[in-house]
């Protein structure tokens, strides 16, 4: 399909071979800058956009359905997002797929290991076919989970529960079963030497994948990790991810998410008002403009990520 204005390969990293790992380096937190032959140095950018070591927050949050994850974030737990990201969308939208190309390319690996053969649910732990990772969530994400998809990128760790992530209001822990079929990324094997969290051993799934949520039972050392207040977990839930996409494409969904991308360009200073007014606290403002903004922008990923999973091998 060729209905995409926005190149992948174009925008401020359009001569950088290592573009792609350059986004999910930012995403992870990582801004360090590059010498001209490639190499990672250990002075960090001062750019607006890949300077931003707290990048997913914003990222995540164009990603998330209404504006409850806005309120958490920012009015319960004291952070900001960043406008950069709707002021400079273009650039935003080709480092989403290029993190999304990623989890392609490495499907397209994990096949030619033959590690990419569909197995029932009962049968995927079988010669390690099934990754189990873990995070540690907000009980006010609870909800969406339990809409059948992730809705945002969504990251667990191979290392355990991760307790300096427990410094929300309010958490859960998720065991997360994830299946070699479907788009994931494993960091380290992909960034290398230049991953700088090995310690974490993340796991990185897309928006949009279908999953299904169960309750589980805590156990007693898993009671003793502590929020931000203090408190213990307010329960536990294995996530097994089911395939992807959650939706089935319509033949003209192509063409609309390409009428989409000119209005969430066109639409930006939506998202940038609301983003100034948000990081005010000042709450009892309109932001039904911005949460159908979100909206666009969410269906029309959805194909543009279709299109990538659909079009690797070709």
């Amino acid at each position: 399909m060729n209905a995409w204005k926005v190149e992948i390969n174009a925008g401020r990293n359009e001569n950088n071979p290592k573009a792609a790992l350059d986004a999910l380096r930012l995403y992870g937190g990582d801004i360090r800058l590059r010498d001209e032959a490639g190499n990672l140095l250990f002075r960090q950018s001062e750019d607006s956009f890949y300077g931003s070591r707290d990048a997913y927050r914003t990222l995540n949050a164009f990603l998330i359905p209404g504006i409850e994850n806005e309120f958490s974030r920012i009015d319960k737990e004291g952070k900001q997002l960043k406008t950069v990201f709707a002021e400079q969308l273009e650039e935003t939208i080709r480092l989403y797929c290029r993190i999304f190309r990623l989890m392609c390319l490495c499907r397209d690996n994990r096949k030619k290991n033959g590690e990419g053969i569909a197995v029932e649910r009962a049968d995927r732990k079988r010669d390690g076919e099934e990754i189990i990772a873990k995070r540690v969530e907000r009980i006010s994400s609870l909800a969406m989970l339990k809409d059948g998809h992730t809705h945002s990128f969504f990251s667990a760790s191979m290392a355990g529960f991760q307790e300096e992530f427990a410094q929300k209001d309010g958490i859960i822990l998720l065991e997360v079963h994830i299946p070699p079929d479907v788009p994931h990324l494993d960091f380290e094997k992909v960034l290398g030497k230049e991953y700088q969290a090995i310690g974490e051993r993340e796991v990185l799934l897309p928006p949009f994948a279908a999953i299904t949520v169960w309750e589980e039972k805590l156990l007693s050392a898993e009671r003793k990790i502590r929020d931000r207040n203090k408190k213990p977990p307010l329960g536990k839930y294995r996530i097994d991810v089911d395939k992807f996409p959650d939706f089935l494409p319509e033949p003209e969904g192509y063409a609309l998410a390409g009428q989409m991308e000119k209005e969430i360009l066109a639409e930006r200073e939506t998202a940038i008002n609301a983003i100034k007014v948000i990081n005010q606290r000042k709450w009892g403002q309109d932001f039904s403009a911005y949460c159908r903004w979100k909206r666009k922008l969410q269906a029309y990923l959805r194909y543009r990520f279709l299109d990538m999973w659909t079009d690797i091998d070709d």
